[in-house]
């Protein structure tokens, strides 16, 4: 359950980065710049969260 929980928000992370790199493609650039880093950065600490539960989850068993 708690798993899950982090994977629906690693996704709704990476859709937001998605959104940001497409913007900043194909987009004008203005402090946009500034939130791309962000979901970026965001999105990098979402899946290194994501591997050490699914790890720790693995382990239990």
């Amino acid at each position: 359950m708690e798993a899950l929980l982090y994977v629906l928000a690693s996704i709704v992370s990476l859709i937001f980065a998605v959104g940001g790199i497409m913007n900043f493609l194909f987009g004008k650039h203005d402090p946009t710049d500034l939130v791309l880093l962000i979901f970026i950065i965001s999105l990098i600490a979402t899946i290194f969260y994501m591997v050490i539960v699914i790890n720790r989850e693995i382990k239990k068993d």
